[in-house]
């Protein structure tokens, strides 16, 4: 079973590759990680082809140096204990949020956040918080997603004064109908030997901080 999903922006990128015999790639729980020595794949995009490396310290977890553009398309292929994989996506446009304005959010102790964004013609949209670096296999959809298109607000409780990112990610179709609850058993888009999704999403990100009011 392969996971991943390619977030613009990021200069690196990763999947998981495990052993699984449920034959979904919806919501499956962690599996057995398969043998780095089993495993050759490779990110094409144009006439540029980089391999993935194992990560030595998280078993199943490979990653790869490529910092994905928006719109633009790239192919997953190599092999998984021989057996041939591929899977091709296009990256959806980039996502915007336009309120609030700039990097930060200052919001006063007992009044939401109120986030809007904009995306010309994605699929969907997960929507979440988290307090570090997002990885977007694991975050996703922590407040749910939206099946909304082009402008969407959204609003967010505070947080005993604490500061955390909120993050906006459009999806394309694969990524969405396979985090979305109302898929269960959708196989996704990885051919050949393996079942799995090879997604792509564009991300933006605003730091909020709540404080007390004078």
């Amino acid at each position: 079973m392969i996971q991943g999903i390619l977030l613009a922006g990021r200069s690196t990128q990763s999947i998981w590759v495990e052993w699984s015999a449920s034959g979904s790639a919806s919501n499956t729980p962690r599996a057995t990680p398969v043998d780095p020595a089993l495993v050759s794949l490779e990110l094409v995009s144009g006439n540029s082809t980089t391999p993935y490396r194992p990560e030595v310290t998280t078993p199943g977890l490979f990653t790869v140096d490529v910092l994905v553009v928006p719109e633009e398309a790239y192919t997953l292929r190599g092999t998984i204990a021989g057996m041939p994989v591929r899977a091709e996506v296009v990256v959806p446009k980039q996502t915007k949020i336009v309120l609030p304005e700039g990097d930060t959010a200052i919001v006063g102790i007992g009044h939401p956040l109120h986030l809007t964004w904009r995306n010309t013609g994605a699929i969907g949209y997960a929507i979440g918080t988290t307090a570090a670096d997002l990885q977007p296999d694991r975050a996703v959809g922590a407040h749910g997603i939206s099946f909304t298109a082009d402008t969407v607000t959204a609003e967010f409780a505070p947080r005993n004064n604490e500061h955390f990112v909120v993050f906006v990610m459009a999806m394309d179709s694969v990524s969405f109908d396979v985090l979305r609850p109302d898929t269960p058993g959708f196989s996704g888009n990885v051919t050949g030997g393996a079942v799995g999704v090879f997604g792509a999403a564009t991300l933006d990100t605003v730091i909020a901080i709540w404080v007390p009011e004078p």
